[in-house]
């Protein structure tokens, strides 16, 4: 029973990270994306110390602990790398869990990286999202709103 939920959790955090990097699926917040790489981490030794008899149980504990810290680190390092949405632009008439989002990701002394995108709302904080050029849209379908959000905290002169 322990060692499937260890499996079931491994699975179901590689599939979400390789998606993320793989696909068009977006894991909006940075806590929620570390915390899958602990999971990840964490559930792998966990089942390699099982493969192994439970020889090394000190050293997987302390392993973890690493782990957690570094993952703590990378979180509080990478924060504001994410993409942050600063205007939804429209809103799908007929699914409101579509709308058209200007989003910026800081790049530190670079300055900022800018995209509009279609964002699709699977779950909280996972979107599956694609760039689009707002020319191109079909105006019968989505309706105008200019709702700012500013998730990059960029203060407006």
């Amino acid at each position: 029973m322990k060692y499937r939920l260890l499996i079931t959790l491994f699975l179901i955090s590689v599939s979400l990270i390789l998606l993320n990097r793989f696909s068009d699926l977006s894991i909006n917040n940075p806590l929620i994306y570390w915390l899958l790489i602990f999971v990840l981490y964490s559930t792998f030794f966990l089942l390699l110390n099982g493969i192994l008899k439970e020889k090394y149980r000190k050293a997987t504990k302390i392993l973890i602990i690493i782990i957690g810290v570094i993952c703590i680190g990378l979180y509080r390092i990478t924060y504001l790398s994410f993409w942050g949405t600063q205007t939804i632009e429209y809103v799908n008439i007929s699914n409101e869990n579509k709308s058209i989002e200007f989003q910026m990701r800081d790049l530190g002394g670079l300055g900022f990286k800018t995209r509009i995108i279609e964002n699709t709302k699977i779950l909280p904080n996972i979107n599956w999202i694609k760039e689009i050029d707002t020319s191109k849209i079909n105006k019968t379908e989505w309706k105008k709103v200019e709702i700012e959000r500013n998730e990059m905290n960029i203060k407006f002169p």
